[in-house]
């Protein structure tokens, strides 16, 4: 028996969003997987490296603590493979939103009809400089909000999740789709804190499939390494040149990036249930679909 479609503007209480955002990648995860394995395992490999070099850095920087110049250097490297792998992170979720909601966006216009990964990526790519800069002034905007008083950053920080579906869904300006964000969220911070919430664990204990494997690689690793050097005060952090935390941090990072799609279409039904609650697309739509029966 076929699952009905889920609409998307429609006004949800809190257990049905959650309920709608399981379903929704049941029923479309075969769609959806092969662009999203085409952003996430390349963007996985890099930030596994980065992770890798960043706690390679860490380690050794415990290790030359009397030395200030080389602790320096090792510092500088550190926060090198740190802004790495921060950008790819800020590429990466950018491009992913463009990806999962132009999916459902062109799910909800067009039912019956699906884009290929290359349409999908094509009309993503178009729109990634604004999304990017659009993460960017979302970034700078909470961490002043943190600076001034860590509430108002929180508070800044759910309130501003909505301007990136409604700059992919609404088409609109990023000026727009920030200021379009308080008015939307007005009387709905602490459901769209809560939906964010319960989505971020949820998309975090499915994760761990991925990074408990990963982690007990980089372990052995580390384990391996010591036990065979015990005379050598670095090999803990020379453990991190091996192969298999490579391996292990790579497979976490790719994880925990496919599992990220949970918060990310989690978001989109929040936005899409403030729209109609709002303004009442979903029920305009059913009376034009009505009209045009007669």
């Amino acid at each position: 028996m076929t699952e009905p479609t889920i609409e998307l503007y429609k006004i949800r209480d809190f257990g049905a969003k959650v309920n709608a955002t399981i379903r929704y990648i049941r029923m479309h995860i075969k769609d959806m997987i092969v662009p999203v394995l085409l952003l996430v395992l390349p963007t996985g490999l890099i930030a596994g490296l980065s992770m890798k070099s960043y706690l390679g850095f860490s380690l050794n920087m415990e290790r030359m603590a009397d030395d200030p110049e080389a602790s320096s250097q090792l510092f500088s490297q550190m926060m090198t493979s740190y802004g790495v792998l921060m950008l790819v992170s800020i590429l990466a979720i950018s491009l992913y939103m463009l990806i999962v909601y132009g999916y459902m966006k062109h799910a909800h216009q067009a039912e019956g009809t699906r884009l290929s990964s290359g349409e999908l990526f094509s009309k993503a790519f178009s729109r990634l400089p604004g999304a990017i800069l659009l993460m960017i002034l979302i970034s700078i905007i909470v961490f002043l909000g943190m600076l001034v008083f860590f509430i108002p950053g929180i508070y800044l920080m759910i309130v501003l999740s909505l301007a990136m579906p409604i700059y992919i869904f609404e088409n609109v300006s990023i000026g727009n789709a920030l200021s379009r964000s308080f008015k939307l969220i007005k009387g709905k911070w602490w459901s769209t804190f809560g939906l964010l919430v319960v989505s971020s664990l949820i998309a975090a204990a499915v994760s761990y499939i991925f990074v408990i494997p990963g982690y007990i690689l980089v372990f052995w690793e580390m384990f391996t390494s010591i036990s065979e050097n015990q005379a050598d005060p670095g090999a803990l952090a020379k453990s991190m040149d091996g192969f298999l935390p490579t391996i292990g941090l790579t497979f976490a990072m790719i994880g925990a990036y496919v599992c990220y799609i949970i918060p990310i279409i989690a978001l989109a039904f929040q936005y899409s249930n403030l729209v109609e609650r709002n303004e009442g697309i979903g029920l305009k739509q059913d009376i034009e679909n009505f009209e045009n029966l007669k």
